[in-house]
């Protein structure tokens, strides 16, 4: 799997700093409001994010469980405002 040997190659600790720094640069371009720019550094978060999901052996099933208990949530408290 590629996204395993990405953190192996760069490490651990260095993926992420690497992912805080891509958020940051995704923040600066929702700001910015340039769809481009935007695109790409989701693709770079994606990217360090699919890192970690293979280094925890996270599966797609798992986070979409969580991601709908998470968006249904949060449809009930703005229906609550």
């Amino acid at each position: 799997m590629k996204e395993i040997e990405i953190i192996n190659h760069y490490g651990y600790r260095h993926q992420i700093r690497k992912l805080a720094e891509e958020q940051y640069e995704l923040i600066e371009a929702l700001f910015e409001e340039d769809e481009d720019h935007i695109t790409e550094e989701i693709a770079d978060c994606l990217l360090l994010i699919n890192q970690f999901k293979a280094f925890y052996q996270i599966k797609d099933k798992d986070i979409q469980k969580v991601y709908d208990y998470k968006l249904a949530r949060q449809e009930r408290r703005m229906a609550d405002e």
